[in-house]
């Protein structure tokens, strides 16, 4: 039988809708972390072993991770806030 886990990126880990999202995952037996990443941190070799990867990190972080997500073909769930006008534009 086939692993029914999803296995989630989190992105932004360390703030407080990351340590939500993970204290959540961690009860779940549907939802398997296998990569949490914070400010600094090489999100695509993360991106390369995930299913889906949810970002609550900074406005400015997401065009990189837009665009890791694309290279490795990845679903994206954004839920950072605070983005300009131009940010908003290129997306």
């Amino acid at each position: 039988m086939k692993n029914s886990r999803v296995r989630v990126l989190l992105i932004g880990a360390a703030g407080r809708m990351g340590k939500t999202i993970s204290g959540l995952a961690k009860g779940d037996s549907e939802i398997d972390l296998v990569g949490q990443c914070d400010f600094g941190d090489l999100v695509e070799s993360a991106m390369e072993n995930c299913d889906v990867a949810i970002d609550f990190s900074n406005a400015d972080a997401v065009a990189e991770i837009c665009r890791a997500a694309l290279q490795y073909r990845k679903p994206l769930v954004v839920g950072t806030t605070g983005h300009s006008e131009e940010q908003l534009a290129q997306s």
